[in-house]
């Protein structure tokens, strides 16, 4: 039995909606030779984005490529960002997967050119985007040793409470009334 997709394709459906309904079902859901050319375009978007093109550089490929406006080639990134996902805020362990991969062929070549200010500067990159020195930034939280400054607004009445209670020589919380003292709203000039 075939399985049943969330929506059909109805008159006056955008084109990015009739692409990913194909993508989903290209049998149930073919598309013309205009949309196919598009699809096209839009599966060369991703390629090219893989491939570490800027989404400008990607821009002017496709005008060149298949003599589009600039509008449209604008366009055609959008869409294929909205079908396969933006490459370009793939997540950050992914990133630091292939640039691990990079500086570990660096190494290599430093290796086999006997050159050690390459091989140190290579084993530096592996350990950073390893993750190596993140555990140590981890557990280092700069705020927590941030001065900062506690403003306490008490109202007039509990504050002449206090001042009598110092008089005395201490202040004992547990003896103030705190039902009797009325609410007061203070501003910060104050």
């Amino acid at each position: 039995m075939p399985k049943k997709l969330p929506f059909r394709i109805q008159k006056g459906d955008t084109t990015l909606e009739k692409i990913m309904a194909h993508h989903i079902d290209p049998v149930r859901f073919p598309l013309s030779k205009t949309l196919d050319e598009i699809r096209k375009r839009w599966s060369e978007v991703l390629t090219l984005s893989f491939n570490y093109y800027s989404p400008q550089q990607i821009v002017h490929k496709l005008q060149e490529d298949y003599n589009i406006s600039l509008a449209q080639a604008y366009l055609d990134v959008k869409n294929a960002q909205i079908l396969y996902g933006n490459v370009m805020e793939s997540d950050k362990k992914g990133k630091m997967a292939i640039l691990y991969e990079y500086a570990h062929k660096f190494y290599q070549r430093a290796i086999q050119s006997k050159d050690l200010k390459a091989q140190a500067k290579a084993l530096e990159l592996m350990a950073d985007f390893g993750g190596i020195n993140e555990v140590d930034n981890l557990e280092f939280n700069p705020e927590k040793f941030e001065a900062k400054e506690i403003h306490v607004n008490i109202s007039k009445k509990l504050q002449a409470q206090l001042i009598e209670m110092l008089g005395k020589g201490t202040i004992d919380f547990n003896k103030v009334n705190a039902t009797d003292v009325d609410y007061e709203d203070l501003t910060y000039e104050e």
